[in-house]
Order: C-alpha cells, then sequence, then structure tokens
C-alpha cells in the first residue's frame, strides 16, 4: 500500500459534516448541493456504504451491524488530520463489495453521510456539526419505489417489502430516535434550502480560511 499523503492543516483538523436521514430522506441530493458550489479542490464526499463488512448478510445490509464502525472511526481521524485514506466500494444495486478501493484526499470540509452515524456514539462524537433530514414515511417510500424501480431494476413488491421489514424498523428502532444529537433537524423543503444556503457559505469561508 502506498505511503499516505499528509496535507497542511490547521491545528483543530478538518471540518467533519454528517448527514443523516431514513432510507430515501435525500440524503444524496443533499450533499450534491453543496458539493457543486464548494468544488472537489475544498470538498470530500464520503458515506456509510464505504465502511460494509466484508462478510456482511445480504438481508441485513440496512442494518448496522453490517458496518464496520470501527474501521469507520479511524478512518475519521486519519481524514480529520490531512491523510488520505482508502476506501472499499460498496453496489447498492448488487449490495456487494466491489473487488477493489478507492483513495478518498482529505479536504479542508469533509461530509459523511449515513443512517447510524448519529446512532454510534462514537461516531457522532467525530463530527463537528450534523443535519437531519426528517421527512415523511409514505414520502421516502414513494421516492425508493421511484428509483429502485428505475435505477436498480427492482419490483414494487419487493421494494415495499424491504422498506417495511428492514428500512422502517431501523427507522424507528434506531435511525429516528438519533434525531437528538443533531445540530440541525429539517422536515421541510424551505428550511432544507436555507440550511444549503448557509452551509454554502460558512464551508466557504471555512475552506478559504
Amino acid at each position: 500500500m502506498a505511503e499516505k499523503k499528509r496535507k497542511k492543516r490547521d491545528k483543530d483538523g478538518n471540518y467533519l459534516f454528517g448527514v443523516v436521514g431514513g432510507s430515501c430522506s435525500g440524503k444524496t441530493t443533499f450533499v450534491q448541493r453543496i458539493y457543486e458550489k464548494l468544488g472537489e479542490e475544498n470538498c470530500s464526499l464520503f458515506s456509510q456504504d464505504n465502511f460494509y463488512k466484508e462478510n456482511f448478510v445480504k438481508e441485513k445490509f440496512e442494518f448496522p451491524e453490517s458496518i464496520d464502525n470501527d474501521k469507520m472511526r479511524f478512518a475519521l481521524y486519519e481524514l480529520k488530520m490531512g491523510l488520505m485514506v482508502e476506501l472499499p466500494v460498496f453496489d447498492v444495486s448488487s449490495r456487494a463489495l466491489m473487488p477493489f478501493m478507492e483513495d478518498l484526499e482529505s479536504k479542508k470540509i469533509l461530509i459523511l453521510e449515513g443512517s447510524f452515524i448519529l446512532h454510534w456514539e462514537e461516531i457522532r462524537g467525530a463530527l463537528d456539526e450534523s443535519v437531519f433530514l426528517d421527512f415523511p414515511s409514505d414520502e421516502r417510500l414513494r421516492r425508493r419505489i421511484e428509483r429502485d424501480t428505475k435505477e436498480r431494476g427492482f419490483g414494487e413488491e419487493q421494494i415495499r417489502e424491504e422498506f417495511k421489514s428492514s428500512a422502517e424498523k431501523m427507522y424507528t428502532e434506531l435511525i429516528l430516535p438519533s434525531k437528538e444529537h443533531a445540530t440541525h433537524a429539517i422536515d421541510n423543503q424551505e428550511s432544507l434550502d436555507k440550511l444549503v444556503d448557509e452551509l454554502i457559505q460558512k464551508f466557504k469561508d471555512i475552506a478559504a480560511s
């Protein structure tokens, strides 16, 4: 493995922002809006999906025990300290780890998205700030059906069953209770748009400092 590259940083390390919510709550869209304004020179994006265990059970891919949160914690430390990390790649359509890794460069703004990152105390303790996207179950199910039928080729019956038995089960039991740890909780589009604008300006200032 190549030697890790250390970048210049301030004494407080890089800024780590977490984006949390249930399945199809808009996490990826939220992150992409910020990334497009900041640019890859200032911002690194990564996901809870980058930390699936090698032998995770496919039927439990939406359960926290499928994620190696210890590995995530070490990666967060290295990224905040300016190190480049090597991460596995997870293919959502096949629900399998790819046979290759990807390098993630550390930038002044680090954005991590995932359902359980506020559930784990050791992970949320590493975050400088976070947002919980709290949108209704029926809206998220509608988005999931639209996404998974068009992009992943899943049948609607399968999507509904998985949403009920896995995604919503975990949302009710573990994800929603973690909302209390979020810096921001958003449940409507107007508030979301306003927060995105505020964060973009804040992150630009941090990146320029």
